[in-house]
């Protein structure tokens, strides 16, 4: 069930790392920072704030293969920035070599009513299981090009031997800050 009442998680800057080498052993990490928008009091209710999660699904749709995708958990919401770090290789054993058209993420919030009706021995009727609030949907990478709407910083290692292979979205020689400024992000 979605809940409008809660808040919204918005990324604004994602930061690419890892090597698109066959000799460098660089492991693919994806990092993405987000704002919390209206983050109310009653969230940071110490109580209450145990049964509720920021949520972050990151897919990547594989030119060659079935779609990966995995999904990333952050139980501090307890200021207005949140941060997901994802090791591509462990969580989808992916690396950039692999060609794609599409990285995007998906971020919410989502409360668990599961693990609240247990500790409070209250029963909660199956529409309010695990709400979950709005989805926000980011592309990173869309149609193998870099998004510029948002502040990416591609610190992804290109060897000089090699000729591409690197599949959608490979940094250039000059390119590491694509910077658009997608909204709200923290000075």
């Amino acid at each position: 069930m979605t809940c409008k009442l809660q808040p919204k998680i918005i990324p604004y800057r994602i930061i690419l790392e890892g090597s698109f080498s066959a000799t460098t052993s660089l492991a693919p990490i994806i990092t993405i920072e987000a704002d919390i928008n209206n983050l109310t009091t009653l969230l940071g209710d110490e109580e209450l704030s145990k049964y509720i999660r920021a949520i972050c699904d990151i897919r990547i749709d594989d030119t060659t293969n079935q779609t990966k995708a995995t999904q990333l958990k952050n139980a501090d919401i307890s200021s207005n920035i949140i941060s997901f770090d994802a090791n591509l290789l462990e969580t989808m054993y992916f690396d950039w070599r692999v060609p794609h058209t599409d990285i995007l993420c998906e971020t919410y919030i989502m409360v668990d009513t599961v693990q609240m009706s247990e500790d409070y021995n209250i029963e909660i009727s199956d529409d309010y299981k695990n709400m979950k609030g709005e989805v926000e949907r980011t592309y990173i990478i869309q149609g193998g090009e870099i998004n510029s709407d948002l502040t990416i910083m591609d610190s992804r290692e290109v060897a000089e031997a090699d000729t591409g292979g690197g599949g959608g979205g490979s940094p250039s020689a000059e390119e590491s800050d694509t910077g658009g400024g997608g909204g709200g992000s923290p000075s």
